[in-house]
């Protein structure tokens, strides 16, 4: 399902997950290790990133994750396609994708931050754990926030005038996912991570994907 948020298309989705591959996940989870916080992460959540940003290679694979992504897959192409379609012509799509597991124990969150790099198109979340009412949220923020604060210096109110409320102009967006519900949004959004409250850890899969469109042999 697509959802307009802040005027980018945002794919919601819960996937089915059987009850006997829910339990290998979260066995493997619970044998997962994480290395120090990468550079230049302002917070302390646990990640299988690697600790110069590169994803942990050897520590975050397997037959397990290899199938989870068999099963995301149907929803990624559904969200990628429609682009693909537009931009390639005679080009032939090089893509790759990145994932890691981020762990958030109690008191634990993550700053704002995009995903936006290299041949980066779009990112995704998906909540391995049962959240609660205490668990961690993650925040999107409007990247119009500019043109937020330049209507409010013309005298127009995003509060008081109801075509503002939409999400377009809201600045900021809590989105609260259950477990494997999967999320798919431009890399250059902005998000955060509220601060994790609940005493059972959460557990989160996020992801990149790489496009990189290689020209036609000559």
């Amino acid at each position: 399902m697509i959802e307009n948020i802040f005027g980018y298309p945002f794919y919601i989705e819960q996937i089915d997950i059987p009850t006997g591959f829910d339990k290998t996940i979260q066995k493997e989870l619970a044998n997962l290790t994480f290395p120090a916080t990468p550079e230049g992460w302002n917070c302390d959540v646990q990640t299988s990133k690697g600790t110069n940003g590169n994803h942990g290679k050897g520590k975050f694979s397997g037959p397990t994750w290899d199938k989870l992504h068999r099963l995301m897959q149907p929803h990624i192409s559904a969200y990628m396609q429609p682009f693909l379609d537009s931009v390639i012509q005679d080009c032939k799509p090089q893509i790759r994708i990145g994932y890691w597991i981020n762990k958030y124990e109690k008191g634990q969150w993550q700053e704002e931050h995009t995903h936006a790099g290299w041949h980066v198109f779009l990112s995704g979340i998906m909540l391995l754990t049962d959240p609660d009412e205490n668990s961690a949220v993650t925040s999107f923020h409007n990247p119009h926030k500019d043109a937020i604060q330049y209507m409010a210096t013309l005298g127009l109110s995003v509060q008081s005038n109801p075509f503002f409320t939409q999400s377009i102009f809201s600045e900021s967006l809590l989105l609260h996912l259950d477990k494997y519900c999967i999320l798919l949004f431009p890399a250059t959004v902005p998000h955060s991570v509220t601060t994790h409250q609940s005493d059972t850890p959460r557990f989160s899969l996020s992801f990149n994907y790489e496009i990189n469109l290689l020209p036609p042999k000559s």
